[in-house]
């Protein structure tokens, strides 16, 4: 090769093409950083300084725990330290404690009377009364399943023996 002879790309008039230049409209020039003679005589904005207040970005959403869950925070107006950490105050279940007196009665009353049919069903209504306040206890952590095993145990008892002597009776 000589010299005189390059591999240069030939020159390429691009404003012919009607896309770059002055003469292009603002639809067909391209929009990234444009300089050139259309944007003589503009002035750029002000660049921000660091006392400049800050532009207004909302927050961004941010997840939190139940607010029942978290302790309290540690203040200097905390009166008592047992306070912070006494234990709520468990309820007592009405069904669990109904339970136990129900099947009592219906002891009671069945064997008085010599019915059985007072037995059966008096005994399968505390039955279901200590079933049902049992797993209300558990569910909930109220007090009272000790009444509702009571009431269950009793319940059954006059249930299977009412059972029986209709069937014996029978």
């Amino acid at each position: 090769m000589d010299a005189n002879t390059s591999l240069a790309v030939p020159a390429v008039d691009l404003s012919a093409n009607g896309v770059h230049g002055p003469s292009a409209n603002a639809a067909t020039r391209p929009q990234g950083n444009r300089t050139g003679p259309d944007l003589e005589g503009t002035v750029a904005p002000p660049a921000p300084t660091w006392n400049d207040p800050a532009p207004a970005v909302p927050a961004p959403a941010v997840r939190r725990p139940l607010e029942k869950h978290l302790p309290a925070p540690l203040t200097a107006s905390t009166k008592d330290s047992s306070e912070y950490y006494a234990p709520e105050p468990r309820h007592w279940n009405t069904k669990a404690i109904a339970a136990a007196p129900a099947a009592l009665a219906t002891v009671v009353v069945a064997v008085a009377a010599h019915s059985v049919p007072v037995l059966v069903v008096g005994g399968a209504i505390a039955f279901a009364l200590g079933l049902i306040g049992s797993r209300q206890c558990r569910d909930r952590e109220d007090r009272g399943k000790g009444f509702a095993l009571a009431g269950m145990v009793i319940g059954a008892v006059a249930l299977f023996v009412g059972l029986m002597a209709m069937i014996l009776t029978a």
